[in-house]
């Protein structure tokens, strides 16, 4: 069976993870070097695009797992000798990437900030934000029940604090054993819902640390103050987690007279990795997928293409493609 198939602008650039079908980019929040490399057409593009042709929904992955997979018996006589990809043309562009549905900035806030808000203006803003600004040793000492002297000159205004968190958050993870075992082990008591991240090597992020202490210090400071008008619902600081994650729109986003910063979409792709200016490629040409199968199975799968009736489909990633000929 011979399956002609003509496509225009098909991107040429991988979004999954290499041997896997997953989306590198949705997945794990961001790019990759091999996200930028071109990608030809492979046996996994074909076999997505005749499980599109009968009508299939599912993705590749899912369809191949399942029990009810129609190309079972085909995908296993298929061979790169079969697929003929003869390219037309080639050309690289600069895409903008269209987020329709729209989505917050991970690290923007819009308007003013609030620099004024009663968490940071209130007697006992020092104490509360200071956790931040002390050494880790002092943190653990805390944790376990000693007082801390806070510094009496520090900034603690939205963007400072914000800085602040970025540079604990780039500090080395350490060893749990001795005192920050027995913080640990204290902390896991205390916040017994909240999922500590540990490496392998047994050791924790100090930021994580930091963040419990935060709120082990507002529960001490709610016996002196009522602080129902800094916390949220949930009785939390927005974008500040116990186990450490600081997510900086949320934080931002009360702090700010225009909240969240929304996104729409971003170019690709931005000039990183060393490549200079790295564009999308796209091409354009013909496709011919021999499948070695008997007459009887040309004809159902034929027939099952007729019934299912799709004109157009994408070839990999976008473009535009559809079947010019098929022959048995």
């Amino acid at each position: 069976m011979f399956i002609k198939i003509r496509y225009e602008s098909s991107w040429r650039n991988s979004f999954l993870e290499d041997g896997k079908y997953i989306g590198a980019v949705s997945t794990q929040k961001k790019l990759k070097e091999k996200g930028y490399k071109p990608k030809s057409i492979t046996k996994d593009t074909v076999m997505g695009v005749l499980n599109r042709l009968i009508g299939e929904q599912r993705k590749l992955d899912k369809a191949r797992n399942s029990s009810d997979y129609y190309f079972n018996d085909i995908e296993n006589i298929l061979k790169d000798e079969d697929i003929n990809d003869k390219v037309n043309y080639i050309c690289n562009e600069m895409v903008y990437l269209r987020n329709i549905s729209g989505s917050d900035d991970p690290s923007g806030f819009m308007g003013m900030i609030k620099a004024n808000d009663p968490i940071f203006t209130s007697e006992f803003s020092k104490s509360l934000w200071g956790i931040f600004y002390i050494d880790i040793e002092s943190v653990c000492d805390f944790c376990l029940g000693a007082p801390y002297d806070h510094m009496e000159n520090f900034d603690f205004d939205p963007t400072s604090l914000m800085e602040q968190f970025g540079r604990l958050n780039k500090l080395s993870a350490i060893n749990i054993e001795g005192k920050v075992k027995e913080v640990f082990e204290k902390l896991q008591k205390i916040f017994p819902d909240v999922k500590y991240k540990v490496t392998t090597k047994n050791q924790i992020k100090p930021i994580a640390i930091y963040a419990s202490a935060f709120y082990i210090q507002i529960d001490r400071l709610k016996e002196s103050y009522d602080l129902r008008a800094i916390l949220s619902d949930k009785g939390v600081i927005s974008g500040i987690a116990k186990s450490g994650i600081i997510t900086g729109k949320d934080f931002m986003g009360r702090y700010s007279t225009g909240g969240k910063k929304p996104s729409w979409g971003n170019p690709y792709l931005p000039a990183v990795f060393g490549l200079g200016n790295p564009l999308l490629t796209k091409a354009g040409g013909t496709l011919e997928i021999t499948l070695n199968i008997s007459h009887e199975q040309a004809l159902d799968l034929q027939d099952k293409i007729d019934c299912a009736g799709v004109s157009s489909f994408y070839l990999g990633k976008k473009g535009l493609a559809y079947v010019e000929d098929i022959r048995i």
